[in-house]
């Protein structure tokens, strides 16, 4: 029996091949991304004050990952709070993007890899 074998056999985990961790890499900063967006999304559409603490770091955080997408769509407004569009448009292409990417790299690997079944 192969090393390899016996160390699954023996319910240890397998070391990940280097594509497999960028791959890992690329969902998780994707993951980040998306939720500080989804924050952001959020707090405008809760009217946040954004003079606040923490509405100044995820605005200013997410305000050049965002800015590509401003003036495509319009922003609904209510009372305060606003359905903001490019954050929603953002998401979906950042998503895309890190989808996209991690697909390139398992490609790089021969497409011989599943790194979301280990």
């Amino acid at each position: 029996m192969s090393q390899a074998a016996r160390v699954a056999s023996e319910g240890e985990a397998l070391p990940l091949s280097p594509l497999a961790t960028w791959v890992k890499v690329i969902h998780l900063v994707m993951a980040v991304v998306g939720a500080v967006i989804a924050l952001r999304f959020l707090m405008k559409l809760l009217a946040v004050d954004p003079h606040a603490g923490l509405a100044r770091l995820v605005y200013g955080v997410t305000e050049p990952i965002v800015s590509p997408f401003t003036g495509l769509l319009g922003n609904p407004v209510g009372t305060g709070s606003q359905i903001e569009v490019p954050s929603l448009v953002a998401m979906v292409a950042y998503g895309l993007i890190g989808a996209l990417l991690a697909r390139e790299v398992l490609l790089m690997a021969g497409g011989r890899m599943a790194p979301w079944r280990r």
